[in-house]
């Protein structure tokens, strides 16, 4: 299953590549997007998962980081565009 899904993440940076104008397009927009995934989408999301959100009831911080996982999705679909 990890090598269909390998190959399909492949095949879709090679369309994109194909079919952007330029490749300095294309690398703005890969780095748009990762950038924002690396800065404020990973961060909470393995916060999230790790016993440390489970274990300690903070709410708060559970909402915050469910807040800052929006931000970035909404942020790095603006970026992208």
């Amino acid at each position: 299953m990890s090598y269909v899904l390998r190959a399909a993440l492949a095949l879709i940076a090679i369309l994109f590549g194909y079919w952007a104008d330029d490749f300095s397009s294309f690398l703005n927009l890969q780095g748009a997007f990762v950038g924002t995934f690396i800065a404020y989408i990973l961060p909470c999301s393995f916060f999230l998962v790790s016993g440390a959100a489970k274990d300690i009831d903070l709410g708060w911080r559970k909402t915050l980081c469910y807040s800052i996982i929006g931000f970035g999705c909404i942020g790095g679909t603006i970026s992208s565009l």
